[in-house]
């Protein structure tokens, strides 16, 4: 759940940069980490509740 909202705000900082800035590059950047990193936390998630309930 925190990857979500971690996702959430960074892509809101990413927008806000390009309001500022006009350019696409960065905050396009920032949007694609911050998705493999979300996406890494739900996979760590789901990994971590079937160790769980293997046990």
């Amino acid at each position: 759940m925190s990857s979500l909202i971690s996702f959430t705000g960074q892509s809101f900082y990413a927008y806000r940069l390009h309001i500022f800035s006009k350019s696409w590059f960065l905050p396009a950047l920032i949007v694609v980490i911050s998705l493999v990193s979300s996406i890494g936390g739900i996979a760590q998630g789901i990994i971590s509740v079937r160790v769980e309930i293997s046990l």
